[in-house]
């Protein structure tokens, strides 16, 4: 492979032009850079930190399941401020032919994955009105079928049945192009919640049996074999629900213990240039910080 060099120049523009005026190539003080597999990252990055934020847990080991949030593809016809305006539009669509709905709601032209007519089809078998977590604080409702292509293109059932019964979701960018940010809702959630540029990641904290199923109780979404080692490092027994004994802990617990780790100032600055690369990572807890750190994410 080739060599790679780097050097930062900070400044106004002005400076920027004036430094490159003065300069050429080999009168820059370049910085070699040390390229290692996988990623051969193109800035100076300190490899000891790489190694010890590798060793964290990373969401998507520690969660079964998770998806992106849905996606309409027509938010028009398919998310309001109420429910009334929600059953407004169910009449347009009940009650007119496909280019009088388009003209009605100001749509624009069919794509693949919706169609007008695919979404009048899909209303007539019945729809749920469900509230929904639109943007941070941004409540609104969605005429939920299940269906894809239809009144949404992807409605995402495999994490819909889950989240849309008592739960509470994770929910974070693959990456971060913008400042770190991670969310929590107890709301099925669209796929750009908090990112604007990248879809959002929902991480449910339970999982619910299929209606098929001998039995109605809930099982962590989680990875018993980190729990395992989250238990001997706590020296604490995990629980399937929260109970008030400080000698366990249970899901939830975990959930606020990422959120206040991945709320922190002080992590976000010393991995910042990991967080923009794939779903961020926490360290194991620590018996003497665990509590401290579940009682703040809590209240985050």
């Amino acid at each position: 492979l080739a060599d790679v060099y780097h050097y930062d120049l900070y400044g106004k523009r002005d400076f920027k032009y004036d430094f490159l005026s003065v300069n050429n190539l080999k009168s820059v003080n370049w910085n070699k850079l040390v390229c290692s597999e996988p990623n051969f990252y193109f800035i100076s990055l300190n490899l000891e930190i790489d190694k010890d934020y590798k060793e964290g847990i990373s969401l998507t080991e520690l969660f079964h399941i998770y998806s992106t949030g849905f996606e309409t593809q027509r938010d028009k016809a398919s998310i309001f401020f109420s429910t009334e305006e929600l059953e407004n539009t169910i009449n347009i669509f009940q009650a007119n032919e496909s280019e009088q709905i388009r003209t009605i709601l100001k749509l624009e032209e069919d794509g693949r994955d919706w169609k007008i007519e695919y979404a009048k089809k899909d209303i007539e078998k019945g729809f749920i009105a469900t509230k929904i977590q639109f943007k941070p604080f941004d409540f609104r409702y969605i005429p939920y079928t299940g269906n894809s292509k239809g009144i949404m293109a992807y409605p995402r059932q495999e994490i819909a049945k889950h989240i849309l019964r008592e739960n509470i979701a994770l929910i974070s960018p693959r990456f971060f192009k913008e400042d770190p940010s991670i969310f929590a809702s107890k709301l099925f959630t669209a796929h750009k919640v908090l990112s604007a540029y990248d879809k959002n990641f929902i991480f449910p904290l339970y999982l619910y049996p299929d209606e098929n199923s001998l039995t109605n109780e809930r099982t962590p979404n989680l990875n018993l074999e980190i729990v395992k080692e989250i238990e001997e490092k706590l020296g604490l027994k995990f629980v399937n629900e929260k109970i008030e004994d400080f000698t366990t802990f249970a899901p939830i617990d975990i959930l606020d213990y990422i959120y206040a780790v991945l709320h922190s100032p002080n992590y976000r600055e010393k991995y910042k240039e990991f967080l923009k690369i794939d779903f961020p990572r926490v360290p194991y807890p620590k018996p003497e910080t665990f509590w401290q750190l579940v009682s703040l994410g809590g209240k985050l």
